[in-house]
Parts: structure tokens; sequence; C-alpha cells
């Protein structure tokens, strides 16, 4: 299978790998990789410029725009609005706002050709007030299991007649500062695939089960 040309693709999205930029990361450097994995940012560009797709999309964390990483932010943009010629605009948009339980806000580069109008920013459709959708809530995704014990080892239950996997302890709730405390009728705080903290259950005095991280997810 061959690989694409230019002009043959209407529409490129990159997500390139968040660790190096990752408030959460506590590496000085952004840990293993972490300088080669951010410059993975110049291989999407590359990529645009190869390709010459009408439409870009681009997603990473917020710390991109960290003063000590917004560099790499710069030069795509540069590269795109001057030497490639786009329209290009840069938005913080926030996952609760479209209709997750969770606030994950993440920075988001869109792009069109310098001949094709560049699309709006997405329009909320869930937040306070009654002109948009309520926001979910932690209890909307996980409150059928608020009365379920976890099961040891495959977490295996019955809920609704379904058959569900996973409602199992992701580990021990360790006491920390870092601790968050869930509240069910608001979005969860943004979830990492590699916490250094725990995610405590609103009603319970536990971790959330593997389960209920990933219908948050």
């Amino acid at each position: 299978m061959a690989y694409p040309e230019s002009g043959q693709v209407n529409h490129v999205h990159a997500s390139s790998p968040c660790q190096g930029f990752s408030r959460a990361n506590r590496e000085k450097d952004g840990g293993w990789h972490g300088e080669a994995n951010n410059k993975l940012v110049y291989e999407f560009v590359r990529a645009v410029e190869i390709l010459r797709p009408d439409t870009v999309s681009f997603e990473n964390v917020e710390g991109i725009l960290d003063p000590r990483h917004i560099g790499y932010l710069q030069d795509v943009v540069a590269k795109m609005l001057i030497e490639l010629e786009y329209n290009v605009r840069v938005s913080v948009l926030n996952a609760a706002d479209y209709g997750d339980a969770q606030n994950r806000r993440r920075v988001f580069l869109f792009a069109s050709k310098a001949d094709i109008i560049l699309p709006d920013e997405p329009i909320n459709t869930h937040g306070p007030g009654g002109i948009v959708l309520p926001l979910r809530t932690v209890r909307d995704c996980i409150g059928k299991l608020e009365q379920i014990e976890p099961q040891p080892g495959e977490g295996r239950i019955m809920s609704d007649g379904v058959n569900y996997m996973n409602h199992s302890i992701n580990g021990t709730k360790i006491e920390s500062a870092e601790n968050q405390k869930l509240e069910a009728d608001k979005p969860a705080s943004t979830l990492y695939g590699n916490s250094t903290y725990n995610m405590v259950h609103y009603l319970h005095d536990r971790s959330l089960t593997i389960l209920e991280l990933a219908l948050l997810q």
C-alpha cells in the first residue's frame, strides 16, 4: 500500500506525544524521550507540507503554551502561516463543553488553505444555563455503579442485564494531599494515563475502579 501524495488527502489531524509538554510531568527534561517526543510536532508540519490538505487540525495539552514549550507551537504557526500559506487559528477547548463528564482542556490548532474559509471554532453544546445542554456529571457516567461493590480479579458484575468487566480497584488509595475526591454533580477533573494522585469516589472512601475510570474517559 503506497503512501498518499499531494492532493489526495483532504484533511490531516495530529496529536503528537504530550508527556514532554504536560504540566503533570514532574521531570525537568520531559522524562523519557521528552525532547524527541516534543520535536514530533515538526513531523506534523512536514506531513502538511508534503500532502497539502485542504484543512488541518492538531491537538495537545495546555502545557504547550507554557514559556519553556511555546516555541514549538510558535514555530508550527509561523511555518504554516508564512511558508505554507495556511490560515491558522489556535484555541483552548474544554471537553466538558462538548458533552464529556470531564474538565479536559486542550490546545487545538485549526488551519485551512489560503483560498478556503477557515472553519469556525466549534460551538459549545453543554454548559450552565438554559441555552445549551447541562454539563454531564460524574454521576451521569458512573452513578449506576455507586451501589455495586467492586469485585476482585476480573471485576465481573451484572448491571441492568449487561455483563461488565473491570469493576475492580485500580491500586490502593494512598493518603496524599494530591488525592482528588470527585464531586457527583460536576464534571471530573482531568484524568491522566499515569496519574500522580488517586481519583477518590464521591460516596465511598476508595479509588475509582478501572471500569469507572474507563467510563469517565
